[in-house]
């Protein structure tokens, strides 16, 4: 290598390392929430939201299509803390590994089995 491509790769392997080096730390900051929203989790609204929230994921319905959501339609348009409480509840409580069963393996058996 010469001498001028030495000193550029010195100093592109110092960037990206140092690059490397910040990144947890800059990342970091996503994962820690701010005063502001702790407090909004304190309220009376966060917290009937967050249970709106979870009762309408539990929902089961026969009809897929049926929307049924448990919710305060005036307070999820007009109230932050209820509406991030909704969204938090639902999301916290849906199934994880929620599976449609496959054709032919419902509780009811087929009467037409292949061949």
């Amino acid at each position: 290598m010469t001498r001028p491509a030495r000193v550029s790769f010195v100093f592109r392997t110092r960037r990206l390392g140092l690059i490397a080096f910040a990144l947890p730390f800059v990342s970091g900051c996503v994962f820690f929430e701010n005063p502001e929203d702790r407090e909004i989790e304190k309220s009376p609204n966060f917290k009937s939201g967050y249970s709106d929230g979870c009762a309408s994921a539990n929902m089961v319905s026969a009809n897929m299509r049926e929307q049924s959501d448990v919710r305060d339609q005036a307070l999820f348009r007009s109230d932050r803390a209820y509406r991030t409480g909704w969204s938090a509840g639902y999301t916290a409580c849906r199934p994880a590994n929620l599976q449609m069963p496959e054709p032919n393996q419902g509780p009811i058996a087929d009467p037409y089995p292949p061949r």
